[in-house]
């Protein structure tokens, strides 16, 4: 059986992710560049990071194993 990618959050903040890595990628990471825990005020909307680590995963997916979403 092959080894599918998977994204797999690594890092949260609270209950939102903020980093990710591809299960099948040895060093393949990807975050939220609007994070900022310097800001005191800030609320993090969760959908958002979460759409945005999905579509470095899925860019990455593409590029790195030649895969679509819809292929699952």
């Amino acid at each position: 059986m092959r080894n599918e990618p998977r994204l797999r959050v690594t890092k949260w903040f609270t209950d939102v992710a903020i980093e990710a890595e591809c299960t099948a990628c040895a060093g393949s990471r990807f975050k939220v560049a609007e994070w900022n825990s310097g800001e005191p005020f800030h609320q993090p909307d969760r959908q958002h990071y979460q759409d945005i680590l999905q579509q470095a995963f899925e860019i990455h997916r593409q590029t790195a194993h030649g895969a679509r979403r819809d292929e699952d």
